[in-house]
């Protein structure tokens, strides 16, 4: 899911013509459950992400701290001694290489990526909960500028 992709879908969705405000009205259903099931697919989406980290975490903790079989290591396609010819830090240091690791930070940009457009999707849909006042409002408007 593309945060792009759903606020250029909203946009268009988002416009309400002020000539059929009784079909705009009848959209509302449709558009609630258009980005509902987007929002639920999202919420599914960044679960599995967050599940995913804590155990990709788990791996890279054992990884820094010399835990893994050489099997395992070939597999991650991860190097057998993760410091080089540094020495290995204390424990209090090993969160901060967790991280600041460059596979553990690229793993929580999706997550970061999919919270934006779990955010995005929840603001569309409390839109869309309160268009029927929106829509009486813009009738109200062209009642009184046409002085009924």
């Amino acid at each position: 899911m593309d945060v792009n992709a759903i606020l250029s879908m909203w946009q268009l969705d988002s416009q309400i013509n002020k000539q059929k405000i009784g079909d705009e009205s009848v959209k509302r259903p449709q558009l609630h459950h258009k980005y509902l099931t987007f929002l639920t697919a999202c919420k599914r989406e960044m679960n599995r992400l967050n599940r995913e980290m804590a155990a990709f975490k788990l791996k890279k903790t054992q990884w820094y701290h010399g835990k893994l079989t050489k099997d395992e290591l070939d597999t991650l396609g991860w190097a057998y001694g993760p410091f080089g010819n540094n020495s290995k830090p204390m424990k209090s240091e090993m969160d901060d290489y967790i991280k600041c690791d460059p596979d553990v930070v690229a793993k929580q940009v999706e997550i970061d990526e999919m919270k934006l457009c779990y955010d995005a999707l929840v603001e569309i849909v409390n839109s869309v909960n309160w268009r029927n006042k929106d829509l009486q409002v813009a009738l109200d408007w062209a009642k009184f500028e046409s002085g009924n």
